[in-house]
């Protein structure tokens, strides 16, 4: 469940199950749809269409020592994809390969620990209602 205030909750598939990441303070997507234009001789009209697509997602918050994110902390130092579930507040879920394109991790002594991290989308993604 999506907590008040909340854009989106993300989780990770680790041995066939979604597992939560948490902790999460800050979230941000970006949904990238590049056009591509096809100009007609015989109009004056241009037409446009779908051509790639991409998804950006940034994640901000507090370590919990999660099996999400000890297999996050994984993913990032050996650079390879895995399965996310994005799921929106208002229903409409994304599914797909996502690469970890950066990762931090930082705090001072007698504080909470942060992680920062940046993931791009690999291949399709699956829009579930």
């Amino acid at each position: 469940m999506i907590s008040d205030g909340s854009l989106l909750l993300v989780e990770v598939l680790i041995d066939e199950k979604f597992y939560p990441i948490g902790g999460m303070k800050y979230t941000k997507i970006s949904l990238n749809n590049k056009v591509v234009e096809q100009n007609n001789i015989n109009s004056q009209w241009r037409e446009l269409f779908a051509g790639e697509k991409s998804a950006e997602i940034s994640l901000k918050g507090i370590v919990t020592r999660s099996k999400a994110e000890e297999f996050i902390h994984y993913l990032s130092l050996s650079g390879e994809k895995s399965k996310y579930k994005i799921i929106f507040d208002g229903g409409v879920n994304i599914e797909g390969d996502f690469f970890i394109n950066f990762y931090q991790r930082s705090g001072t002594v007698n504080e909470e620990e942060e992680y920062f991290m940046t993931l791009i989308s690999s291949g399709s993604l699956n829009i579930i209602k």
